[in-house]
This record gives structure tokens, C-alpha cells and sequence, in this order.
């Protein structure tokens, strides 16, 4: 009896020692396929994360890009509708040495206060300094209530055109009075 269950400690140490070995290599599988899983899921999501940050920047851009060309699109209209070419400003200048343009008073509220001022002036500098043709020009803008009076120097009939209009379509804006003078390239 004594043999018979030694023999069967053995067989079942045998036993138990094998499915632990099993046992280890389905864990240590099992253990490495959820890390490769894992590892994969990973990689996956940061791709996924880096694909979704891509395609917002590029739907931004081409949001930024789109507005910038409607604005573009709308200054333009604009140049035609207020009477703004080269030639219309050509005219003014051989007539009166300056240019204005008005909008109706539906149009444009009256502002008064140092606020609105200081308001309109920055928002027609931002708009300059933003505008590829007239970014490199100095042009002074004084703004007095509604009435925006422009001075300084500029390389061409169109760009005193383009800049009365920028100016003119600010709010708060009724009236802009151009001093710009096209300077002599000789």
C-alpha cells in the first residue's frame, strides 16, 4: 500500500507538474498575445488620435482659408459697388487731391466714444497689416467718431481703392476720407 501511494504521489506530481507546465506556456501566450494586443490596440488609437488631429488642422486651414478668400471675394464686390478702381480713384485725385467714400446711416452707426474710436482705428490697422498689398505701406488712420481720415503713401490708384475700402467696411464706420497719395517710383 505504501508503494501504491507513493506511485500515485508521483504520477500526480507528474500530472501537476505537467499542467503547470501547460498551464505556464498558455499563460505566458495568453500574456503575450493580450500584450501584442495590447501594444496593437495602442498603436492603433495614438494613429487614430494623430489622423484625427491632422484632419482637424486641415479642416481648420481650409476653414481659415475659405474665409479669408470670402472676405477677399467681398472687398473686391465691394471695390466695384463704392466706386473704389484704379480709375475711379484716379478721377477723385486729378479732381480734388482726395478721395471719400460715405456708407448710407442705415449702414453705419454713429460712435462716439473714445472706446469706438480707439475700436475702429486698431481694426483698420489689424486689417492692414494682415492685407498682402498693403501690409508694407505706412498709412496713418484717424478716426474721428464715424469719419475715418487716411494718410501716408502707396504704390498705386488700386491700393488707395482697396485701402478705402477695408476702411470702409469696419464697423462703425459712415465715412472715410483718403489723403493717400500714390508715390513716384522715378
Amino acid at each position: 500500500m505504501k508503494k501504491f501511494t507513493l506511485l500515485l504521489t508521483a504520477v500526480s506530481s507528474l500530472l501537476v507538474l505537467g499542467c503547470s507546465k501547460k498551464n505556464d506556456g498558455y499563460t505566458t501566450t495568453t500574456t503575450n498575445n493580450t500584450m501584442s494586443d495590447t501594444t496593437a490596440a495602442a498603436d492603433h488609437d495614438m494613429r487614430t488620435a494623430g489622423d484625427k488631429v491632422a484632419d482637424a488642422s486641415r479642416d481648420a486651414a481650409d476653414k481659415v482659408g475659405d474665409a479669408a478668400h470670402k472676405a477677399g471675394d467681398a472687398i473686391q464686390d465691394k471695390l466695384q459697388d463704392w466706386h473704389l478702381t484704379g480709375d475711379d480713384i484716379k478721377a477723385d485725385l486729378r479732381k480734388s487731391g482726395e478721395v471719400v467714400r460715405s456708407k448710407s446711416s442705415a449702414a453705419a452707426a454713429s460712435t462716439s466714444s473714445a472706446f469706438d474710436t480707439a475700436r475702429i482705428t486698431s481694426t483698420i490697422n489689424a486689417k492692414y497689416a494682415t492685407d498682402s498689398g498693403l501690409s508694407m505701406w505706412k498709412i496713418d488712420v484717424d478716426t474721428n467718431k464715424d469719419v475715418v481720415t487716411l494718410t501716408g503713401s502707396v504704390d498705386s490708384p488700386e491700393q488707395i481703392g482697396r485701402a478705402i475700402a477695408i476702411a470702409l467696411n469696419t464697423d462703425g464706420v459712415r465715412q472715410v476720407v483718403s489723403k493717400l497719395v500714390v508715390k513716384n517710383n522715378g
